[in-house]
């Protein structure tokens, strides 16, 4: 399934992101975000995944 998102009026403004992946597998062809005039305030962003998978639905 492929998810899409469409954000306005959300700011993107991160000092520290980190993906940390351990015999895992990100499809990036499932994933799209979209964003126009938009902002993430955020101090730090961590995505930590070991032999798991992250559903969409449920974020």
């Amino acid at each position: 399934m492929v998810k899409h998102f469409n954000v306005e009026d959300f700011r993107f403004n991160v000092e520290e992101m980190r993906i940390d992946v351990e015999g895992s597998r990100i499809d990036v062809e499932e994933v799209r975000i979209n964003v126009e005039g938009s902002r993430i305030n955020a101090e730090e962003v961590r995505i930590n995944v070991e032999g798991s998978r992250i559903n969409a639905e449920e974020l």
